[in-house]
Formats: C-alpha cells, structure tokens, sequence
C-alpha cells in the first residue's frame, strides 16, 4: 500500500496512477484482513461473540443469511471468507461451519452487481439476476453435501482446508452449470425481458445456433445491416433537430441511441466472425470473400 502509494503521488503517468491505484486497493485488502485476524483473537474470550457463533452453528441457514448480507455489505467475498479462516484458525467455529460462509460469500458478492444494475438497461438486469441464480443455484445444489466437503477435503491444516472447499466448490460449479449456460440464459431473458426501445436496437434476423451457407448468412447479415443503416439515419436526422432544440434530455436521449446502435453493429460482427469460425475450410474462404 506504501510503495503504491508514493509512486502513485509521484508519477503523473496515468497508467502507472491507474496500476498504483489498484495495488492500493490490494494492499488494503491483505490489510484488513491482518486487522481481522488480530481482532477476532481477542473477540474468542468475549461470551456474546461466542453465543453468536454457537448460534450459527446450530442454525446453518442463519449463518447463510448473516454472511450474505456481511459480504454484500463490506463488497468482498473474500473479506467473508478470509473471516472465516480466521475464525477456523482460532477454533471458534469448526470446518463444517466454515463451509456455511463459504456459501453465504458467494450468495452475498452478487449484491454488488444486482446494485449496480439498478436503473441500467435489461441487458444489465440480465447479467446481474443471471449471476445472482447461478451463485443460488450452486448453494442450493451443494448444500447438501456441505459436511461431506469438510470431511473429504480436510487436511490438517484450518486455513488451507476452507480456501481448498471454497476454489473446490466454486470449480464444480462452474462444471456443472457449463452445459446449461444456453437453457440458463433462455430463462433469465424470459424473466427479464427487453423493453421495446431495447428491442429496436437489437438483433432480429441474426441466427448464431447453426451454420448455414454463405448466400444464406449474408442474407441475413444484410437484412441486420439494411435495419441498422435505417436507424443511423434516423439518428442523423433527429441529431440536426437536437441543434435547433438545444435541449439537454433530448442529447442524452440521442447518445443513448448511439450507444445501442454500437451494440447492435457489434453483435452483426460477431455474428459473422461466428459463422466464418464455423464454416468449413472451403465455404469459410467463399464468405470471406463475400464480406
């Protein structure tokens, strides 16, 4: 944290300002978590923080609640987690229970981007509900076998042992839910749907699931690319009215405008970078040529 801080204070390069900057943010985090090891020490003599722990312990659904709301306060899991090693460390609560907020963590770091989205487009409520189903889904999915992670990966060795389930259980979920990414998203996009200005601006012909030959794929391409011209010129026309009007809302609804018209001509490119990766070897050279 010193050293980035002083080289940040010096240096007027904003890379290097922008680099500090951030290995600030990590010294502070390896800080904090040194301040939390040295204070839960002293709190394992105090009896009001031991009957907290106890009653976690007996109550695993309690622990899960408490720990999501702590991470989505503090926004880290791994102030949560690194807690939770500490606690294990001192023996004040057991492997077992450390598995609860190893859950509760990764439950509660998905607060930071459901905050996030509030007020952002559907696109942003997507990716932010989809992040926060996937974390459920997975605690739901091992909760169960929370005691049997414990048994089977423990070492000896406390700290090592939560952060060994915490990367293990993560890894299997990812594995898992991998084969349903597609299905996942199919749901999240029905849950939150696009608002019919967002559907405007996005695909409508595009098919990314199969290949299809050259002819074809242009087609659609070109349909995708007539539509977006259509609303870049209204964009033109409507940007010379926002001269003579000079009115702040309407320039901000414009430079919204423009920003998804960027997004709709980013999914035409990977639309059809897809299909060339797709394409065999002869009609990939055939397209290519095309576009």
């Amino acid at each position: 944290f010193i050293l980035g801080f002083f080289v940040q204070f010096l240096s007027k390069r904003r890379v290097i300002v922008e680099s500090m900057a951030a290995l600030m943010g990590v010294g502070m985090i390896f800080w904090g978590l040194e301040f939390i090891r040295l204070g839960t020490k002293d709190l394992g003599g105090n009896e009001a923080f031991s009957l907290l722990l106890r009653s976690f312990s007996e109550n695993p659904v309690l622990t899960l609640i408490f720990t999501s709301a702590f991470t989505a306060m503090v926004h880290s899991s791994a102030v949560t987690i690194g807690l939770a090693m500490t606690l294990v460390g001192h023996n004040l609560i057991s492997l077992d229970d450390s598995v609860y907020w190893i859950f509760g963590a990764n439950i509660g770091t998905t607060a930071t981007a459901l905050i996030a989205s509030i007020g952002a487009n559907s696109m942003g409520r997507q990716v932010a509900w989809a992040h926060c189903l996937y974390k459920v889904a997975g605690v739901i999915l091992f909760y169960p076998l929370s005691s049997y992670m414990a048994e089977y990966l423990a070492t000896g060795e406390p700290l090592r042992d939560v952060a060994n389930i915490n990367t293990f259980y993560n890894c299997m979920a990812a594995i898992l839910f991998y084969p349903w990414i597609s299905k996942g998203a199919v749901l999240v996009e029905k849950l939150i749907p696009l608002s019919g200005d967002e559907k405007e601006y996005s695909v409508r012909y595009l098919k990314k699931t199969d290949w299809e030959s050259p002819s074809i794929v242009l087609a659609h391409a070109e349909r995708e690319l007539y539509r977006m011209s259509d609303i870049v010129v209204g964009m033109i026309g409507d940007s010379l009215t926002s001269v003579k009007k000079n009115d702040s809302e309407f320039v901000r609804h414009m430079r919204k405008r423009d920003d998804r018209a960027d997004i709709l001509s980013r999914e035409l490119n990977l639309y059809l970078a897809q299909q060339l990766e797709m394409a065999p070897d002869r009609k990939s050279t055939r397209l290519n040529s095309s576009h």
